[in-house]
């Protein structure tokens, strides 16, 4: 007797077994995550969020590395509100302390310690102390080897006893307005501070304390007392300007903050290291 088996048969047997193995393996699985406590999501959900922060994070803390705090004391300029022929408002220099102790940012832009700060913090100062980023119990005394009134910057010079991290400048002819802006700093002692917002605008001249600055880059992103000498940075991480001053009727933050642009900056390095040769 020939047994004759029916092969189109024999293929839907096993297309019928793999779709109930299929159904099975989907019920139990339900039935397990069911179970599962709740804590399991929010795990999830947190690493995604990390996941999709990880991008500025990792960005800013490359950066926060070359950033330093300054404290200047002996006598000083006197900073305070100035006011504009443009409007009732005031602009006011960024900084924290008392006329003989004034706090604010610096930039390491050159491994052998050249840091670029704003003239306001440092000028006429008798003592220029710097903290480097994680270094609680490292402080340097600085010298300013360049200045720059018409833009309110200023060139520092430590000896650190090995390379330091910098900072990468960038082209700040290149920015548009709407482009992603951080400022970093240390506003009113909170030391490495983020804020984040736009480019409001380029080309920005303003007037604080009888002084003119013209390009300035605006921005919304929050800056206060403290904050002087801070870079503003794009989002990949590259520093466009030195933050400088806000408009403001109270002294503290309301929407419009300014930097001087990096490009700036650039010249002023340049004439440091061609003194210091």
């Amino acid at each position: 007797m020939v047994v004759v088996f029916d092969l189109r048969e024999t293929k839907n047997i096993w297309v019928l077994t793999v779709a109930v193995f299929g159904m099975w393996v989907g019920v139990m699985g339900m039935l397990f995550f069911a179970d599962a406590p709740a804590t399991s999501a929010v795990v999830l959900g947190s690493a995604a969020q990390l996941v999709a922060c990880d991008p500025y994070s990792t960005i800013i803390e490359g950066v926060k590395a070359s950033v330093v705090t300054l404290t200047a004391s002996g006598k000083g300029p006197r900073v305070g509100p100035a006011d504009t022929a443009q409007s009732n408002m005031s602009f006011d220099l960024p900084w924290s302390g008392q006329t003989d102790s004034r706090i604010g940012c610096g930039l390491i832009i050159d491994a052998c310690g050249y840091i670029l700060t704003n003239l306001h913090i440092v000028d006429s100062a008798a003592r220029i102390e710097v903290q480097i980023y994680r270094l609680e119990n490292e402080t340097y005394l600085a010298k300013t080897v360049a200045t720059d009134p018409s833009s309110n910057l200023a060139l520092l010079k430590i000896e650190p006893p090995y390379p330091l991290p910098t900072a990468h400048l960038g082209n700040s002819e290149l920015i548009e307005v709407g482009d992603v802006v951080m400022a970093i700093g240390s506003p009113f002692g909170l030391e490495y501070s983020v804020t984040r917002g736009i480019v409001s605008d380029e080309r920005r001249s303003i007037v604080v304390d009888g002084r003119e600055l013209s390009d300035m880059i605006q921005t919304d992103a929050a800056i206060n007392r403290g904050n002087s000498g801070g870079p503003l940075i794009d989002s990949n991480g590259v520093v466009i300007g030195t933050n400088t001053a806000i408009l403001t009727p109270t002294g503290v933050y309301v929407g419009m903050s300014f930097a001087v642009p990096i490009n700036k900056a650039k010249k002023l390095l340049l004439m440091g290291k061609n003194a210091a040769v």
